[in-house]
């Protein structure tokens, strides 16, 4: 009996190496700049530059895992 578990566990490990296996992967990076101008009399009474600069980064990372037909893993950064 143990040697019938031995043997069925090898044909599930060469079944599971054959499987097809594959790998996806994309990401994006950008740079979101904003430029703002303020009245330069009202800046003055509130004590606000006459200009405001601010940038924004994004980052993201996608990963896609597919092992034959029933297994898939997603993964996300961001």
């Amino acid at each position: 009996m143990k040697e019938l578990k031995k043997l069925i566990l090898a044909f599930g490990f060469i079944a599971a190496a054959q499987a097809q296996t594959s790998f996806e992967q994309d990401a994006y990076f950008s740079n979101l700049n904003n430029f703002t101008f303020f009245n330069p009399k009202l800046s003055s009474i509130l004590q606000f530059p006459n200009h405001w600069n601010d940038q924004q980064f994004h980052f993201r990372w996608n990963t896609h895992l597919y092992h034959g037909n029933n297994f898939a893993l997603h993964t996300s950064l961001r």
